[in-house]
C-alpha cells in the first residue's frame, strides 16, 4: 500500500476560501451564542452543552467544505484560533468591544442605602409549583429573619399564584389561548398553605400576601407597594431549554427591580 502524499498535503480547496469560510462561521456562531447563552459559561447546563455540540456538527460542512488534506485542516484551525485570540485582544484593548461581546453582569446590590431599616420581600411558593423544593421556602424565610434583625427591617412574604396559559392545538399548530383565572377554591387552598408557612416562621398574617397573576409582574408590583429594599428569591437550577419553555422568575425580574436582590439556592448534597 502506497501513501498518496499529494492527497495528504495538497490543498483540495483554495486556502483563501477556507479562511473566508472559517471567519464567517466563527463570527456568525459567536453572535448566535452571544444572544442565546447570555449568562457566564459557568452556568451552562446539559442542554447548553448539547446545543453547542449540535451547532458544531451542523456548521462543520459550511466551514470546511469538502476538504480532506492536512493543510486545509491546519488552515481552518489556525483561522478559528486567530479569531478567538483577536476577540480576546480587542476586548482587552477596547472597553466598548468588551461590553459588546461579554455578558452583562447582573447587579444584585443596586442601592446600598436601602439595605438599612427597609422591608424585606420574600418570594415563596408554598404550593411547590414548578418542582421547587419545599425546603427552599423555609431557608428563604430563615435567611430573611436573620437579615431583618441587623438591618432593622421587616419581613414580608409573597406568594404569586400564577395563572397558566392554556395551549390550544389546531392541526399541527400550537396556539396560546386566553389565560384562565383559577377557581376560588384553588385560591383558598393556596392562601391556606401560605398562612401555614407564615405561621411556622412567626410571620404576622398581614405581612403574608397572596397575589394572582404572572409572577414577574406581581413581584415587581408588590415590591413597589411595600417599598422593599431587598427582594429575596429562590432559584432552582434548570437547563436552557427548560428556561425557554418554563421560564425563570428570578431571571425575569432581576434586571427590572430597582431595589437590591438576594437570590438563594439550596446547598448541594
Amino acid at each position: 500500500m502506497e501513501i498518496d502524499w499529494n492527497t495528504i498535503f495538497s490543498p483540495d480547496v483554495p486556502l483563501l476560501e477556507i479562511v473566508l469560510r472559517g471567519s464567517v462561521m466563527y463570527i456568525s456562531l459567536f453572535i448566535l451564542l452571544r444572544v442565546i447563552l447570555k449568562r457566564q459559561t459557568g452556568s451552562l447546563g446539559m442542554t447548553d452543552l448539547l446545543l453547542i455540540t449540535l451547532l458544531a456538527d451542523a456548521s462543520q460542512n459550511a466551514m470546511a467544505g469538502e476538504y480532506t488534506s492536512i493543510i486545509d485542516g491546519i488552515v481552518l484551525v489556525a483561522t478559528i484560533i486567530f479569531w478567538n485570540y483577536a476577540f480576546d485582544w480587542l476586548s482587552f484593548k477596547f472597553e466598548w468591544f468588551s461590553r459588546l461581546i461579554e455578558p452583562t453582569p447582573l447587579l444584585l446590590v443596586k442601592d446600598p442605602a436601602r439595605l438599612e431599616s427597609t422591608p424585606l420581600l420574600v418570594c415563596i411558593d408554598p404550593m411547590h409549583a414548578h418542582d421547587k423544593p419545599a425546603a427552599l421556602d423555609h431557608q428563604l424565610l430563615k435567611s430573611a429573619a436573620l437579615l431583618a434583625g441587623p438591618l432593622g427591617g421587616r419581613v414580608h412574604a409573597l406568594h404569586v399564584f400564577s395563572i397558566p396559559t392554556p395551549v390550544t392545538v389546531i392541526g399541527d399548530a400550537y396556539i396560546a389561548a386566553a389565560a384562565v383565572t383559577p377557581p376560588d377554591a384553588t385560591v383558598e387552598i393556596a392562601t391556606g398553605a401560605l398562612r401555614e408557612l407564615a405561621a411556622a416562621h412567626a410571620l404576622p398574617r398581614e405581612r403574608a400576601r397572596l397575589r394572582v397573576g404572572r409572577p414577574a409582574r406581581e413581584i415587581l408590583d408588590e415590591a413597589n407597594e411595600v417599598g422593599a429594599g431587598i427582594v429575596m428569591m429562590g432559584a432552582v437550577s434548570r437547563g436552557r431549554l427548560d428556561r425557554w419553555f418554563v421560564g425563570s422568575t428570578a431571571e425575569a425580574v432581576l434586571d427590572r427591580l430597582a431595589c437590591n436582590v438576594w437570590v438563594e439556592k439550596l446547598p448541594q448534597d
